[in-house]
């Protein structure tokens, strides 16, 4: 019995050394059941992490409502800093009040001629099934 519980101790210690710390700072302790039972879902959520928005140069998308940086906050209060977009494989957009919507993309202006772009959810889907990583295994 103590060998067992020293396995499953050990096997599920591995699977949290798989889970991308981002998830874990947006999702707790949930997203090890997404990585158990909704695996197409944990691989959607961590694809977006990396491919849900963009830095554009404000030239490139005339004619878009662009709304301020300024405004956006992270989950504990704390104002975005530009210098969180400096190490884009850490850079968890998901913890600040950035808005998104399901059928157009949305801007906001980082003040230095560039803009920070989330691309619709509904297009994201459609790449992420597109991309072959929803292959729900």
């Amino acid at each position: 019995m103590l060998f067992f519980l020293a396995f499953a101790g050990t096997s599920f210690s591995q699977t949290k050394e798989q889970v991308d710390q981002r998830l874990i700072d947006n999702k707790g302790d949930e997203v090890y059941n997404f990585l158990a039972y909704r695996k197409d879902y944990y691989k959607f959520l961590l694809w977006e992490l990396d491919n849900g928005y963009e830095i554009v140069n404000s030239n490139s998308v005339p004619n878009q409502n662009v709304l301020p940086i300024s405004n956006i906050i992270d989950n504990d209060g704390n104002q975005f800093s530009i210098s969180d977009l400096n190490n884009l494989e850490t850079f968890n957009f998901i913890k600040y009040n950035f808005i998104r919507e399901k059928e157009g993309d949305i801007y906001y202006d980082l003040g230095n001629g560039n803009l920070l772009k989330f691309t619709a959810l509904k297009v994201m889907w459609k790449a992420f099934d597109e991309s072959g990583l929803n292959n729900k295994q």
